[in-house]
């Protein structure tokens, strides 16, 4: 019996407000015409993005790249593919019992360390309207479905779980549960203890109390080490948001939270977005009318030195915040929604800003370390490729 509920992509468009091969597409940002002085370009090649459904996330691997789609025409509504080097793509079968939930989930979040691959989906129904969450752990070769009791992610209290991340430590999943005390949602993790997943004993990575209430944003994992960026809101007058990150080298911790500095003293400012290497993390959020990026760089594991916080204008409400990075260096990215269109950003680097085609869906580092984005507009899909820096010539 297939379970009557909303999906994930249309609660989250309530929340927030695709094929050619081969192509090079080179645009100095904004500027229109070649002057002297004119800013580098960034080079994006757009890649064969043919396939069922709607790319959903991407996710860079060793050995290439993992494409998620939502295909609400087929069952399963989720596909795994896997993009090697070459351009190859493959399927990676998700494998499911009879979990009716399971097989209308939408895929949120895919992380892999080696081989071990983890995938989370979920599926709105039920009478409270609460996410059925759904994992899947595997290999390169085939994941299958691990399910859980309707009690593991909160039961009718659910929060939500906003993402997964893999290190050599293990995976791990991020996201929210309601404290003991009913004060708000303590930002929680679940690691796997053989096929359940479950909470550590050691408690929350940040406790909700009547003055502080802690949100996740995104989480990233690498050298051994998880990062979550988010913020917490401060109840106390004046009312405000302060962006954080929390850093562990175990999911059960000890969890350390790193403040970030906060631009034009800003009330409200929230980071939604991390990708990390084991020597530095960019950081992605949002400001009234600002996009804003943090660089952390990391000694012996841990969050050393933040750099001033960059800004870049947008007229993106502050509740549709789609931000994704990448620490790629030398081509650290920042992309964002910017009204039907995708603007990517160069960090640290002369390029002028560029306009994509298409809703930001995605961003990852493949296997090669190319920097990856996936944007949709209408029924299409778009998978570009970052290629190295050029300079325009000078009229």
């Amino acid at each position: 019996m297939t379970p009557k509920g909303v999906s994930l992509r249309s609660s989250r468009a309530a929340r927030r407000g695709r094929i050619t091969a081969g192509v090079v597409i080179v645009l100095a940002g904004l500027i229109a015409g070649c002057t002297s002085g004119q800013p580098a370009t960034q080079t994006w090649e757009e890649l064969d993005a043919a396939g069922p459904g709607t790319i959903v996330t991407l996710t860079g691997t060793s050995g290439g790249l993992l494409i998620g789609r939502h295909d609400p025409n087929a069952v399963p509504r989720s596909i795994l593919q896997e993009r090697r080097g070459d351009g190859q793509v493959r399927l990676i079968p998700l494998r499911s019992g009879k979990d009716a939930y399971a097989r209308e989930a939408e895929l949120l979040s895919v992380s892999a360390n080696g081989d071990d691959v983890v995938a989370l989906g979920g599926f709105r129904a039920g009478a409270h309207g609460n996410v059925r969450w759904t994992v899947w752990r595997g290999t390169m070769r085939a994941l299958v479905e691990q399910p859980q009791t309707f009690e593991t992610f909160g039961g009718i209290d659910a929060g939500m779980v906003k993402g997964a991340a893999s290190s050599s430590a293990g995976p791990v999943l991020v996201g929210t549960w309601l404290n003991p005390t009913a004060k708000g949602y303590d930002l929680t993790t679940w690691e796997p203890k053989g096929a359940r997943w479950v909470q550590p004993r050691s408690g929350a990575v940040s406790a909700a109390t009547a003055k502080d209430l802690p949100s996740p944003g995104a989480v990233s994992a690498a050298g051994g080490r998880f990062e979550v960026a988010g913020w917490v809101t401060r109840l106390t007058a004046p009312l405000r948001d302060e962006p954080v990150v929390w850093s562990a080298t175990d999911p059960a911790g000890p969890w350390h939270e790193v403040p970030l500095p906060v631009p034009d003293d800003e009330p409200i400012v929230r980071a939604s977005a991390i990708d990390c290497t084991s020597d530095y993390c960019i950081v992605g959020g949002r400001s009234a009318g600002q996009v804003v990026v943090w660089r952390l760089t990391l000694h012996a594991g841990r969050p050393d030195r933040i750099d001033p916080p960059q800004t870049f204008a947008t007229t993106a409400d502050l509740d549709r915040p789609m931000v994704a990075v990448a620490a790629a260096s030398p081509h650290d990215i920042v992309a964002f929604a910017e009204g039907g269109t995708t603007r990517t950003i160069v960090l640290g680097d002369d390029s002028a800003p560029f306009e994509h085609q298409g809703e930001l869906v995605a961003l990852a580092t493949d296997g090669s370390g190319r920097v990856m984005l996936a944007t949709h507009e209408g029924s299409m899909n778009h998978l570009r490729a970052l290629t190295p820096r050029t300079t325009g010539p000078e009229n």
